[in-house]
């Protein structure tokens, strides 16, 4: 059986800010770019997890980034390809 561990919300940031670094000056990060595309997604209606993927399509930050989403719970908007506010907001009404 494959167990795969979730990093630390502080290790996973880490990890994304090394990542970032070694990045190419030439090479275009989506988010860099165009913010807004990223930001106060829960807003919109509906949430488009498609526009999420779309978005960070070829990025190479795409991994250590969806996993700081992932570890990151209070991340809301885009990371790494994924609307994790979308899913926070789908956590909160099945807890109320």
């Amino acid at each position: 059986m494959t167990h795969t561990k979730r990093l630390s919300a502080t290790r996973a940031y880490e990890e994304l800010k090394s990542a970032q670094k070694k990045v190419p000056a030439n090479v275009l990060i989506p988010c860099e770019i165009a913010l807004e595309r990223f930001q106060d997604l829960p807003q919109m209606q509906p949430v488009d997890q498609e526009h999420a993927r779309n978005q960070c399509g070829d990025c190479p930050l795409l991994k250590p980034c969806y996993n700081y989403g992932r570890a990151n719970k209070g991340a809301l908007d885009i990371w790494g390809g994924n609307d994790w506010g979308r899913e926070a907001r789908f956590r909160n009404r099945m807890e109320d």
